[in-house]
């Protein structure tokens, strides 16, 4: 009987992960087809979603313009909010914003309002989950395990809880959670950062040629996405390939020309000191000079 409910949990989640994510690609469409002036606070926060998965600063823009409207006609609707700590998160981790720290706490403020306007949305807490990493990694944690109560085939809070669990330095039980949510949205647009999350995690593992894996299938996801293009450098770096390191390291400099050191140190909330050096010492021996 056991084994039963095993394959019905299984099949659940296969039926789950086919068909969640092509329902919003369809209803992200639909709200394309039509005139912004028509558009209600469903249509608005679909096509807000497109346009943030775009990874552009313009398209960031586009999209906080359609989910402000979204929240002004329907101010109790939890989702817009959760897809404004989304693009705010993007306006940091992309660098979109000259000031990381500050999008981080926006990008909180927005998904407690998505908390407080419904406590229940598995979404809203998944958010809060992810958005808190860079602010208060317990509070990640535990907002990541309650979006996995409320549904345990929401990817979100395992991601928000492996990326935690990661610059806590507990390297040996992030990888479960970081899989979970890939192979739960295998075609989400927040793939790329399951992959780089993984490919982080292969890194401090020692296992370089997973993490060299992991970068390269979140590049190709997503080529703009800086922080696949990081740990790339950083995995061939370790791993003793100084050429591929330094090759991999010119590919960052269009899409962040001076990668800083404090933008390395606002986005990459390491606990613990020797972490921090690890990954650093990658991209010095890759020719940063940060």
């Amino acid at each position: 009987m056991e084994d039963i409910f095993d394959l019905q949990d299984e099949i659940t989640e296969r039926i789950v992960t086919a068909i969640a994510p092509e329902m919003v690609r369809a209803e992200e469409q639909r709200s394309l087809k039509q005139q912004p002036a028509d558009l209600g606070a469903w249509d608005l926060c679909h096509r807000g979603q497109w346009h943030v998965n775009r990874y552009t600063k313009e398209d960031n823009e586009k999209s906080q313009e359609f989910l402000e409207r979204a929240t002004a006609l329907d101010p109790n609707w939890a989702a817009p909010h959760a897809w404004i700590a989304y693009l705010h998160l993007m306006n940091a981790l992309l660098g979109f914003r000259d000031d990381p720290a500050q999008s981080f706490k926006l990008s909180v403020a927005a998904a407690e309002r998505s908390v407080r306007l419904d406590g229940q949305d598995p979404l809203a807490r998944g958010t809060l989950s992810i958005a808190s990493i860079w602010i208060d990694l317990p509070r990640a944690i535990s907002e990541g395990e309650k979006a996995i109560a409320l549904n345990p085939s929401l990817s979100y809070g395992y991601m928000g809880l492996s990326a935690a669990l990661c610059y806590l330095g507990r390297w040996q039980e992030c990888l479960e959670p970081c899989q979970i949510s890939g192979r739960l949205s295998p075609r989400d647009p927040l793939l790329t950062f399951m992959l780089t999350i993984e490919s982080m995690i292969h890194l401090f593992l020692k296992d370089y040629d997973a993490a060299i894996e992991c970068a390269e299938r979140g590049i190709r996801e997503q080529p703009k996405n800086v922080r696949g293009h990081i740990r790339l450098t950083c995995a061939l770096a370790h791993k003793g390939d100084i050429d591929g390191a330094r090759a991999a390291f010119e590919r960052i400099k269009p899409i962040i020309p001076n990668l800083t050191l404090a933008y390395i140190d606002a986005t990459h909330p390491f606990d613990r000191p020797e972490d921090r050096e690890f990954y650093l010492d990658g991209l010095r021996k890759a020719g940063w000079e940060g």
